[in-house]
């Protein structure tokens, strides 16, 4: 990975940490687009200007992104915002349901260690 990104662009990398779905696709097109070799200065540098340049896209999307999210929220019922606690165990039911159709233990155990943690007398945050 240091030889495709370099160490400017690994550094950035770990930073912005979106190493596999952003910043080695980006320092591989932008070598690729110049025409230059991972692992050389010029392809360090190539990659690292590539990187720097996917995480600021990123920044400059994602900003207005949940500037508008914020606003939705305040928008959205108050009905509706009360279904929002359940969507996180809802993702989970999801994928415990996924590995206990190939995995039963892990089902009975997962569903056990859930419904214990259920039980105990203690703060939501710490259920999570």
């Amino acid at each position: 990975m240091t030889a495709v990104l370099g160490v400017p662009g690994t550094y950035i990398a770990f930073f912005s940490a979106n190493i596999s779905n952003m910043c080695l696709p980006a320092a591989a097109a932008s070598q690729d687009a110049v025409g230059v070799k991972p692992g050389t200065d010029k392809g360090e540098i190539v990659a690292t200007l590539g990187i720097s340049m996917a995480s600021l896209v990123n920044k400059i999307i994602l900003i207005p992104v949940i500037l508008f999210g914020l606003w939705l929220l305040t928008i959205i019922p108050e009905s509706v915002q009360n279904i929002f606690p359940f969507v996180l165990p809802a993702i989970f039911g999801a994928v415990l349901a996924q590995f206990a159709m190939k995995f039963p233990l892990y089902g009975i155990f997962a569903l056990a260690l859930g419904l214990a943690v259920h039980a105990l007398p203690i703060s939501l945050f710490l259920k999570m």
